[in-house]
């Protein structure tokens, strides 16, 4: 296939390396600047740095338009495609794992369903902070895919092809995935951040201890790989020791009462997941004093 990427980031120039590794054809990139765009299409070692006129007539021909831009802008991106002379037999797809496919009709959407293009998303479940890191987890993930009939034919394509790993998901509960997510990963980065500020209440600001408490959460995803949750739960709460919790409580509450709510709302949660939904009543979990 003839590929077009809008929004070579990222996670748009890694997908657009694999692609053509795997056999297709980047035929243009366009980015916000022609510098940036030529940056990716030599990371991809592939296509050409489009300016707008020259994107124009790149989709006239291209079988494939990928629009990995932040989720923000891919209706206005899609509105303005919209607007050129592009291959009627063209699929359109993002990587947005908040976003339906749907989006990528633009305001095309209230025409006949027949009248559409093929579009679709696909979304890998993974972080991918810069270029290289994104060669080597992508092939690697597991991957959300949903969209027209049309588009899930060259969405299924791409992941034979590139032997990807992926799942269908039903485009309404998009946001309860991203949503999951956010929760594994953005927050997971955010309690790590608020575990430093109490080491540092506690005085402790050697490199060292901080490390130990990254070595200690990954050896709890280590332990988490192949388990549920409650049952490698370790902790004050999974052995029912809320003395340890009013502590806890009563000495973040005197050095950093920011993080008292949240200490209080994990560890609901956390007797919900060990199946002690009452256990915390009364004892200063719910917001009353310890």
């Amino acid at each position: 296939m003839k590929v077009i990427i809008i929004g070579a980031g990222r996670i748009g120039a890694s997908f657009g390396y694999l692609l053509q590794t795997g056999g297709h054809e980047i035929i243009g990139v366009k980015n916000k600047s022609k510098a940036s765009a030529q940056r990716a299409v030599e990371k991809i070692g592939q296509g050409a740095a489009l300016s707008r006129q020259e994107l124009v007539e790149k989709l006239k021909v291209a079988d494939l338009v990928m629009v990995t831009t932040p989720d923000d802008k891919i209706s206005e991106i899609v509105d303005y495609i919209n607007s050129c002379q592009v291959n009627r037999d063209s699929v359109f797809m993002h990587m947005s794992g908040l976003l339906p496919a749907e989006i990528l009709y633009g305001k095309e959407k209230k025409e006949k369903k027949e009248n559409k293009r093929g579009v679709f998303s696909l979304h890998p479940l993974l972080s991918v902070p810069d270029f290289e890191t994104g060669l080597k987890t992508l092939p690697e993930a597991n991957y959300v895919i949903e969209g027209s009939d049309q588009g899930l034919k060259v969405g299924h394509k791409i992941c034979r092809d590139l032997n990807l790993s992926w799942s269908s998901i039903d485009p309404e509960k998009k946001p309860l995935y991203h949503a999951a997510a956010v929760l594994a990963a953005n927050y997971l980065v955010t309690l790590i951040g608020c575990s430093y500020e109490l080491l540092e209440e506690a005085g402790i600001s050697d490199e060292k201890i901080k490390n130990s408490l990254l070595e200690l959460s990954s050896g709890v995803l280590k332990n988490i790989k192949d388990k549920s949750p409650e049952s490698v739960l370790t902790g004050p709460v999974a052995r029912g020791d809320w003395e340890t919790v009013a502590l806890h409580l009563e000495s973040i509450k005197k050095n950093n009462e920011d993080l008292v709510e949240l200490y209080r709302v994990l560890g609901k949660y956390t007797t919900r997941l060990i199946g002690k939904k009452n256990i915390f009543k009364g004892g200063g979990i719910d917001g009353q004093d310890s």
